[in-house]
């Protein structure tokens, strides 16, 4: 399924549901009429009513559409969109040092139609990251997270980016790669405005970051580089538009070695070890893993399809190796999915809660069985949907492959 849009003057089309089917080898036909379309402007301002220069506004068919429209704002911070068809669009906008608007319904008539766009200012964070004898640490990347005061989770780095505010991702493939999503349009500044100073997530020969556009809230400044363990700031609070100094103190640390094995003593390849919410290492085929820099106390956390996570706590002050044994993951739950008359119910979706387990979700055959294993111990928490019923749920269930979950009729709500 394709979205396309067509423009010629003053005239557009956009359709949102082209059909291709697997072996059309492009034979299709496509007809696009192009109809009378108007225009939307406005200007792109601060809250407090100043012009921004050099800010993009969007105009998108939906939240999410596949086919966002971008323009730059000019010296007074003013937009034009031409070849506007009348319908609903949600307009956003954002700048460099301000936290992206988020979007707005606007509703398009056949007339052209006006919209003012505001921006709340962003807060700055700028900063050193040294190391333990206050040298600077050119090539760390910093990333900055936290919450608002509403508790909308913040989460910035370098790699996050313009991408993620347009909704693009990149996947590899072939020399360059694939983008998928709408493509981000770097607006260019207009003549005369001042070029404001970019985010450097990467600090430079003198150790130094700079970080804008942050909303209001709590904010931890954490910072990596591949010579040093993972260091971070202590939280701190920013207003909109506010500025904070910060210096993150990265150390070397020693290195943490260790073996993942089964109950038996065999190794356990493709575990994955983390700490402090951060991916640490993958053990080899050997079961053998190794971190490079630790630095403080931590606890690790250790994962492997088939078995129950473990932890096992490690300190720099401590000698080695540190291993980790799992158990294997024994638990199952299997059994029927009925309705209300004790007939079978197919392609019914049961999802299974085993802690510390990660839920798993099956799926009934035609004869309305499922079955799941390598779960947690038990009990369990176990849910069942169907179009055709209401979602049953079902508290404290033993393993067993003998289990029987009734679905009755659900009503309807018209509106």
């Amino acid at each position: 399924r394709y979205a396309l849009r067509a423009v010629r003057g003053g005239e557009a089309a956009y359709l949102d549901g082209v059909m291709v089917a697997t072996g059309d080898g492009g034979a299709g036909m496509v007809t696009v009429e192009l109809v009378p379309a108007t225009t939307v402007s406005g200007r792109l301002r601060e809250r407090g009513g100043r012009p921004i220069a050099g800010g993009e506004v969007t105009l998108a068919e939906a939240d999410g559409a596949p086919l966002p429209r971008a323009v730059p704002t000019d010296n007074d911070g003013n937009f034009r969109f031409v070849a506007v068809l009348p319908g609903s669009y949600m307009v956003g906008g954002h700048a460099e040092g301000f936290y992206p608007a988020e979007p707005r319904l606007l509703r398009v008539g056949k007339t052209p139609a006006t919209v003012e766009v505001r921006l709340d200012p962003g807060a700055t964070v700028e900063g050193r990251v040294v190391d333990e004898n206050a040298q600077p640490v050119a090539g760390a990347e910093v990333e900055v997270s936290g919450e608002t005061p509403d508790g909308t989770p913040i989460a910035m780095t370098a790699s996050s980016g313009e991408l993620s505010a347009s909704g693009a991702r990149l996947e590899p493939a072939g020399e360059l790669g694939i983008l998928r999503g709408p493509l981000p349009y770097p607006p260019p500044i207009p003549l005369g405005a001042a070029a404001p100073a970019p985010k450097q997530f990467r600090t430079d020969d003198k150790g130094v970051f700079r970080v804008t556009g942050l909303p209001a809230g709590r904010l931890v400044v954490a910072a990596t580089h591949p010579d040093f363990a993972r260091g971070a700031s202590e939280p701190m609070r920013v207003v909109a538009g506010g500025e904070l100094r910060v210096t993150v103190v990265l150390s070397r640390g020693v290195a943490v070695r260790g073996r993942v094995t089964d109950e038996r003593g065999d190794p356990v390849g493709g575990a994955e070890l983390s700490g402090e919410g951060a991916a640490l290492a993958t053990s080899d085929a050997r079961g053998e893993y190794d971190i490079a820099h630790v630095a403080r106390a931590l606890t690790l956390t250790v994962r492997a399809a088939g078995f129950l996570p473990a932890t096992r706590a490690v300190s720099p002050a401590e000698h080695g190796p540190f291993d980790v044994t799992l158990r294997r993951a024994e638990g199952r739950l299997g059994g029927d999915v009925i309705d209300d008359r004790g007939g079978p119910v197919s392609a019914a979706r049961v999802e299974i809660v085993a802690p510390p387990m990660p839920a798993r979700w099956v799926t009934t055959d035609r004869n309305g069985h499922f079955l799941a294993d390598g779960l947690g111990p038990g009990p369990y928490r176990v849910v069942v949907a169907h179009a055709d019923f209401a979602p049953a749920t079902f508290e404290a269930v033993a393993p067993t492959a003998e289990a029987r979950f009734a679905v009755g009729p659900g009503g309807g709500i018209d509106g």
